[in-house]
């Protein structure tokens, strides 16, 4: 599994902004605004090829597209916490894929 993501803090509205390269992850957007208690979450689907073309939806060529996920929190101590929370669940899923293909071997 690709585990191609970035996050971006901005600090002027309190969001933790993550893109994925598929929508994948569109789960774990949702578990992390969950279990971090984020006041909100704005999903959008931006194109890797224009940055100017934005959907709020899903898109039907979404290979073209990167997953956008912008989570709201009342302060900075917050979001440094979910983005340390979602570093540790990403590393979690990258040692499950590595005990998957050796298990398959």
């Amino acid at each position: 599994m690709n585990y191609d993501y970035t996050t971006t803090i901005n600090l002027v509205d309190n969001s933790l902004e993550l893109t994925f390269v598929d929508d994948t992850f569109q789960e774990l957007a949702n578990w992390l605004a969950t279990n971090t208690q984020a006041k909100a979450m704005q999903e959008e689907w931006q194109s890797k090829y224009n940055k100017y073309v934005v959907y709020q939806y899903k898109p039907f060529a979404e290979d073209s597209f990167n997953y956008v996920a912008k989570l709201f929190y009342k302060d900075a101590e917050q979001i440094n916490f979910a983005d340390f929370i979602l570093d540790k669940e990403i590393q979690r899923r990258k040692k499950l894929d590595k005990l998957l293909l050796l298990e398959a071997n």
